[in-house]
Parts: C-alpha cells; sequence; structure tokens
C-alpha cells in the first residue's frame, strides 16, 4: 500500500485507499477477531491490522490460537471502539470529538498511531 508523506497518520492514506480499507472493515466476512465491548456490543475486526497498529493486540494474537480470536473490551463504550476501529481503518473523523476516551484505549492497547491524533 502506497503511503503518502506522514505528516500525521491521519493523512497517511490516500481517500481512495482509506474508503477501501473502511469497506474491508465493513465487511465482516474475512475477520477472525471479535472485540466485545461493555454493553455486549460485537466489533468484527482483523488481526493483520490490529496486530500491526497495536503491541498489546499483537502480542494476544501470538498467543492465541483461536479463530476467531475473542477480545473483552468491556471498560469502553462502543462508540470509543468503533471509532477506534472507523480511525485505524481509515475514516480520519471517526474519532471527532472522543479522542480523550479514544486515548485512554490507544494507551491500554498500545497503538501508537492514536495515541497523537
Amino acid at each position: 500500500m502506497k503511503k503518502r508523506s506522514s505528516e500525521s497518520s491521519n493523512d497517511s492514506y490516500s481517500d481512495e485507499e482509506s474508503t477501501k480499507l473502511y469497506e474491508i472493515m465493513s465487511n465482516d466476512r474475512y475477520s477472525d477477531v471479535i472485540l466485545v465491548v461493555s454493553d455486549s456490543i460485537k466489533f468484527k475486526s482483523h488481526r493483520n491490522l490490529l496486530g500491526h497498529s497495536s503491541k498489546a493486540f499483537a502480542k494476544i494474537f501470538d498467543n492465541s490460537n483461536e479463530i476467531p480470536v475473542r477480545i473483552s473490551v468491556k471498560e469502553f463504550q462502543a462508540e470509543i471502539v468503533k471509532a477506534a476501529l472507523e480511525f485505524l481503518y481509515g475514516k480520519s473523523d471517526a474519532i471527532k470529538g472522543k479522542e480523550m476516551e479514544v486515548f485512554k484505549f490507544a494507551e491500554k492497547y498500545d497503538i501508537e498511531e492514536l495515541k497523537y491524533c
């Protein structure tokens, strides 16, 4: 995947690439991770993206043979987990208005590109 200048992680993908990533997220056909949040809402995701973005998730995946991997993120509200995932999949405005709570999620799961938004 081509990267533009790394002014900020929000701008690192072209609009076309961001749209493709977001389409991947929206289609759970090949998802292999389930994040279970505080209100029992489940978000499906992909270990390659989460593992690449987060040292904590990478460690979980390295120690699990389960597919899909189920991860409890019950200490966070669904809208925060969704915003973080959408951001990682290229929707740069997803965290607007939720920055502090998303930062806490990023801190817990060591997601660098979310810590500095």
